[in-house]
């Protein structure tokens, strides 16, 4: 950082929220930085509590909004299922295509959610194992 640069907590904290979701290339490429103002930026997470507290907030925040989304997408195909086959009339080979094209859509989306409930289920643990590590070390 030049000089008589005031660091911009808010806009690295959102650059290292971006780099968590699509990845450094892209976020380089986004806010124009480089891949090594990132790297910069994960290692001040380390040294500075401010930055650290507000980027696990935004983080938090965007997993939220996710999460949100993921959940509606999910609602939102089950309940196209449903219209799809309400509107058969009795004994009619509705359109089994599309029926399983959003079927399948559900699968993965309510795929994706359960994977990320049990790898938060797997930090929430190791965190709480750290915390006993700690306490049993201090």
């Amino acid at each position: 950082m030049a000089r008589g640069m005031q660091f911009n907590h808010e806009r690295a904290a959102l650059i290292l929220c971006d780099a968590a979701f699509v990845g450094d290339t892209k976020t380089s490429q986004k806010w124009g930085v480089t891949l090594r103002t990132i790297a910069n930026y994960r290692e001040r997470l380390g040294n500075d509590p401010i930055f650290s507290n507000l980027f696990q907030l935004k983080r938090r925040a965007l997993e939220e909004n996710w999460k949100e989304e993921l959940a509606r997408a999910i609602t939102t195909g089950v309940k196209k299922m449903a219209r799809m086959i309400d509107a058969a009339p009795e004994g009619y080979d509705f359109n089994a295509t599309a029926l399983e094209a959003v079927t399948g859509a559900v699968k993965v989306l309510s795929e994706i959610q359960i994977t990320t409930e049990v790898l938060n289920a797997g930090n929430v643990e190791q965190g709480q194992s750290g915390a006993k590590e700690s306490r049993a070390m201090a």
